[in-house]
């Protein structure tokens, strides 16, 4: 027999290569949380066998609009470089928003440094697959419609008399999709993480086995969703209030874009490729140029009796169209559970995910390292870290399938939210019920983007145990760029 090849041996790293290095602890995870306002970043370090940390990022992005006042995504992507030392083991890249996204358009030249050796995406990024294909052509289509009616209301002059508020809404929900100009889309994002690592990016579904860490013990991975259940993913409310069902749903969704494809200018209107046709039977449409239409315009679009001018108040629809466009991308969200050990700790990283994804979790079990059956239920019982859902809105927290489940002594809340920013926006984030239920659930154990200052600096609430917040104290360390957790 030939010889046995000795191992290789693997140096330890020199104080100097550990400067600025995110170190992992010998068990478990330290999880950072960048602070650059309302978008996702996170940055996790295990330890790998070799002695070395294993780094994992989630997402790197910022809303549209952001308020100034917090650190810019290239400051954030520079930090990563630095305690990465420009080496990714693993990039999740949870779904196809701007404020999980941006990061990668927009310190592109920061990210080309880094290295990377392993992409994870949703199986709705994957085109091969027939529902992810119909999913993408959808969103395309609604995005390019959508899009083309906020340059039509921004440039009408009559949008004033109108109100104006459809454009105010829609570009508001349009800013989860980037500019959509100069190579700053969501779709300009994903393929600048793709680009980053050489290897075929790995599709994630719920109904395969939990994944592993290369090199790292005992950690597993559990896919969530999204589901691949069309009508899982289009529900994005509960039941009690929005009984509607998936193919009502979809159904109302193409008439409307038809609807609205049709009443935009000849200029604006998308091309073939959107598959769209006018809701209206030839023998019914007015050209414009004739006599009848010019009469018309005269009447309801030029008269001087305002309050009868149609104007622009047919783009009304377009923010609801929108606000759907939003949450049928949230509900595509890659959702992930992190088991540190077979029936240890869970770490909860949920994207955007909404009602649909959610409670799909519960209908697919799995296995876990000692061939045990794993439920949803079970692993959100053992979260001590959960990841608020979409800057804590109120339908990506469920209640009684999902927060009132997670009964762990040692919870810990992480909402990537900058209030500010919500505020301009007119978004309710955090969602008032759902903040005072995580604090309860939580013992005031929370790190929120926009938070003042590190624990240390808090004192204890007054109806939490010292000792459980002398122990969130020592455990939570940071500065102005990111908050970071150690979870034993």
């Amino acid at each position: 027999m030939p010889p046995t090849a000795p191992s290789k041996r693997v140096r330890p790293l020199s104080r100097a290569a550990r400067a600025g290095l995110m170190m992992a602890p010998r068990s478990g995870v330290k999880v950072r949380m960048y602070r650059q306002g309302l978008g996702d970043c996170f940055l996790l370090a295990f330890r790998k066998r070799s002695g070395r940390p294993f780094h994992l990022l989630i997402d790197c992005g910022v809303i549209i609009g952001q308020q100034p006042g917090r650190p810019e995504i290239g400051e954030i992507v520079e930090d990563i470089g630095l305690a990465t030392q420009n080496h990714l083991d693993l990039l999740v890249v949870t779904h196809q928003h701007w404020d999980h996204l941006s990061g990668f358009v927009d310190a592109a030249e920061a990210f080309r440094r880094m290295k990377v050796d392993r992409l994870w995406l949703a199986w709705t990024e994957d085109l091969e697959d027939k529902l992810a294909h119909a999913l993408d052509s959808q969103r395309r289509k609604s995005e390019r419609v959508l899009r083309a009616a906020a340059l039509h209301l921004a440039a009408g002059t009559a949008g004033a008399a109108s109100g104006g508020t459809s454009g105010s809404a829609l570009d508001q929900v349009l800013g989860f999709m980037g500019t959509g100009a100069g190579g700053r889309s969501t779709a300009d994002g994903l393929k600048a993480a793709r680009d980053l690592c050489k290897k075929q990016p790995h599709y994630c579904k719920p109904e395969h086995p939990p994944l592993t860490l290369g090199g790292v013990d005992g950690v597993r991975v559990y896919v969530l969703g999204p589901p691949h259940d069309p009508v899982k993913i289009k529900r994005y409310n509960d039941s009690k209030t929005n009984p509607q069902t998936y193919r009502a749903n979809e159904l109302a969704l193409e008439a409307q874009l038809a609807f609205l494809a049709a009443a935009l200018p000849a200029s604006a209107q998308p091309g073939p490729e959107d598959g769209l046709s006018s809701p209206f039977d030839t023998r019914l449409r007015i050209d414009k140029g004739t006599p009848v239409y010019e009469q018309l315009e005269k009447e309801w679009l030029t008269g001087s009796d305002a309050w009868r001018r149609v104007d622009l108040d047919w783009l009304d629809s377009t923010s609801a169209l929108a606000l759907a466009l939003d949450n049928a991308t949230n509900n595509t969200s890659l959702a992930l559970a992190f088991e540190l050990g077979a029936g240890g700790k869970v770490l909860l990283f949920p994207a955007d995910a909404q009602v649909g994804n959610w409670l799909s979790w519960h209908d697919q079990p799995w296995k876990d390292a000692r061939a045990k059956t794993v439920t949803a239920a079970d692993l959100l019982r053992r979260t001590v870290l959960y990841k608020v859902g979409h800057h804590c809105s109120h339908n990506a927290t469920l209640q009684q399938r999902g927060l009132e489940l997670m009964t762990s002594r040692d919870l810990v809340a992480m909402i990537p939210l900058d209030r500010k920013t919500a505020e301009k926006k007119g978004w309710v984030m955090p969602w008032p019920r759902l903040r005072k239920n995580l604090v309860k659930a939580t013992q005031g154990r929370i790190l929120q983007v926009d938070d003042h200052s590190l624990p240390a600096k808090r004192p204890c609430p007054a109806d939490v145990e010292l000792a459980v917040w002398k122990k969130f104290q020592r455990d939570v360390s940071g500065n102005d760029l990111y908050f970071e957790l150690l979870i034993k």
